[in-house]
């Protein structure tokens, strides 16, 4: 895993394809903005494992 900080409106690429950027934070919650083609798929973390779980396939993060 990588850590990097970010302040409000830093771009942060990943390839040449995706750019996420910290559009605000409040509290404990951060607003992101992500740019990615329609054929990438972005999901939160429960959303993601909901979506295993009905796939019947082992819910496993990326690099593990």
């Amino acid at each position: 895993m990588k850590i990097i900080d970010l302040t409000i409106n830093d771009r942060l690429h990943i390839g040449d394809d995706v750019v996420i950027e910290p559009l605000k934070r409040s509290g404990g919650q951060v607003k992101l903005g992500i740019s990615a083609p329609l054929d990438v798929e972005i999901f939160r973390q429960e959303l993601y494992e909901h979506i295993q779980m009905l796939e019947g396939t082992e819910c496993q993060a990326p690099g593990q």
